[in-house]
């Protein structure tokens, strides 16, 4: 069946299906045997279908296709001279090589006048993960790009141009009951829906080319059921600030490198405007952190270029 074009019908069939296989598979079938339990497998089965109706719809509204799925980066080692990537592959000064490994959640491709561009996919049942360039610089929120530059590497591979298109986290988390009460009383089914749809919306670094953005989102194709489930955050990146910011994570991963090989583990928290890596930390109590010591200093990113 062709992609972001199957019913719900047969959704709903294949992921009963597929539950199925994981419950006989992890010999747990013994575990549903009363109403808790059966309640909770039911909770399960609902949250997936939601999940299933708008990864459907995602599909719809674009023209890239994926063509890898929970894809290990090192498989591209068994392409074209079958050497490491050096996108992921960091010399340090005492003469040793960092090695870094990764897997991919989904990664899409779309030919555009003989460039193949990219779009990685990373699904997450949290909603903390923010992506921004000005954090980038702090050290923060490396590994998709990261990522990135390693499946350009790796598509080259196959003798053509690659760029990169979109980088994006897919929030997808259960329906809380306390959500239907944020609905009017005489809002319609649809209205209901439309705000429970609205926690799977997502985060994106996208290419600001405009054909670019209309193959990776275009409305008009979407489904008349779901309106307002794309990324609820974008931010639009030149092909030339991508690459810059691409590179500038590359940088930090091997500075970084070189202070873990060199011992040097101080705490010095990311802050910005907003927010603080110390917040919702759990471990102020080993780190001993205090900003009202001397010697004590944050690492501190404000709104900048980092390309």
């Amino acid at each position: 069946t062709q992609w972001g074009r199957v019913s719900m019908e047969d959704s709903k069939s294949y992921l009963d299906q597929a539950l199925q296989a994981v419950i006989d598979e992890q010999y747990v079938r013994r575990v549903f045997h009363d109403a808790r339990s059966n309640h909770h497998l039911e909770r399960i089965r609902e949250s997936m279908n939601e999940t299933v109706e708008i990864l459907n719809d995602h599909a719809r509204r674009g023209t890239f296709l994926p063509k890898r799925f929970e894809y290990d980066l090192t498989e591209y080692e068994n392409l074209g001279d079958h050497t490491h990537l050096s996108a992921l592959e960091f010399p340090l000064k005492n003469g040793s090589t960092l090695y870094l490994k990764g897997r991919v959640d989904r990664i899409d491709t779309m030919d555009k006048d003989g460039t193949l561009y990219i779009r990685i996919v990373d699904y997450k049942s949290g909603s903390s993960e923010i992506l921004d360039p000005n954090k980038t610089a702090a050290g923060v929120e490396l590994q998709l790009l990261l990522y990135m530059n390693a499946v350009l590497e790796g598509e080259a591979r196959l003798g053509q141009a690659t760029a990169p298109a979109e980088i994006l986290y897919y929030h997808l988390r259960e329906t809380m009951l306390g959500e239907r009460d944020k609905v009017p009383k005489d809002a319609s089914e649809q209205d209901l829906k439309n705000l429970l749809l609205k926690k799977y919306a997502s985060d994106a670094l996208v290419n600001s080319d405009e054909e670019i953005k209309l193959a990776l989102d275009n409305p008009e194709l979407a489904s008349s059921k779901v309106q307002d489930t794309m990324p609820k955050k974008q931010m639009h990146l030149s092909e030339k600030q991508f690459r810059g910011l691409l590179s500038t994570v590359k940088k930090i991963v091997g500075e970084k490198a070189e202070e873990i090989e060199e011992g040097r583990i101080q705490a010095k928290p990311y802050r910005s405007k907003d927010e603080s890596a110390c917040t919702y930390c759990k471990y102020h109590s080993i780190c001993g952190y205090d900003a009202n010591l001397p010697g004590f200093e944050e690492n501190k990113s404000g709104n900048q270029n980092t390309w």
